[in-house]
């Protein structure tokens, strides 16, 4: 039975392990000279009659233009495989991470809260200190209303 090609391995290790087999068979198949001389063969026999027939002639040309161009984006690519690096863009997080980001992320949120609680309770304590202060102001005012009509009136009565 044949393995299903499209079945991703779960194993980091394995999956790394099969990416090495895969970029060294291409490897390998590129660097058999019998085989390219054969393909090339074929190659030849399809494309050329004759080397001095010009439409031919243009057809080998862009054939081996487009083969260097595949050969370079090979060679291009293959070493970025070979390096073991991860196939992701960028390096996703752990659980651990995620779970210590969310943490520091509440712990702040929580901390905050706290501040805006304790920033409103003194806003209020300020705010029952001036009213305070405003009514023992009134109250000195009508104290010393009073001192001076009692002079007033002892000033009148002495008289």
């Amino acid at each position: 039975m044949q393995d299903n090609p499209y079945f991703l391995i779960k194993d980091k290790v394995k999956f790394i392990k099969s990416l090495e087999d895969a970029v060294d068979e291409q490897q390998s198949r590129q660097a058999s000279p019998e085989k390219q001389v054969s393909s090339r063969d074929a190659f030849s026999r399809l494309y050329h009659k004759t080397d001095k027939s010009e439409k031919y002639g243009l057809i080998k040309r862009l054939a081996s233009q487009a083969e260097n161009m595949s050969l370079s984006y090979q060679n291009h690519r293959l070493p970025s495989l070979k390096k073991k690096q991860c196939v992701f863009k960028e390096p996703r997080e752990t659980i651990d991470q995620f779970i210590d980001n969310k943490r520091r992320i509440f712990m702040q949120k929580m901390m905050i809260d706290i501040k805006q609680e304790q920033t409103g309770n003194l806003e209020e304590m300020l705010k029952n200190e001036r009213e305070a202060l405003r009514a023992r102001k009134l109250d000195l005012h009508k104290d010393q209303q009073l001192v001076t009509d009692f002079i007033n009136n002892v000033k009148v009565s002495a008289d």
